[in-house]
């Protein structure tokens, strides 16, 4: 199913970002994206990444930035260290 194949993939993820050394709130909870996403800004959350089944069938995931407007696309393979390093890189001072 569509379903099982998200909740593994973000399950996937989130174990993988972890081992990685990066601090992650995975919200499983049974709320629409749209409430999820705004508990997500209003705690600050600065990175949102978001498995959903439209970008997963292409392979993809989608990611925003809490500081701007638009989101991206990034693809599901190789996408943990991709992440760290779009963390990390967010991170370094100017």
């Amino acid at each position: 199913r569509e379903n099982t194949a998200v909740a593994e993939t973000a399950e996937k993820l989130y174990t993988e970002l972890g081992d990685l050394g990066i601090e992650t709130l995975f919200d499983d909870r049974q709320l629409s994206p749209g409430v999820k996403f705004n508990d997500a800004d209003l705690i600050g959350i600065p990175l949102r990444i978001t498995v959903g089944p439209r970008a997963l069938a292409d392979g993809n995931l989608e990611f925003k930035w809490r500081s701007e407007s638009e989101a991206g696309t990034l693809p599901l393979a190789g996408a943990a260290p991709a992440i760290v390093a779009m963390i990390r890189g967010a991170l370094r001072p100017a």
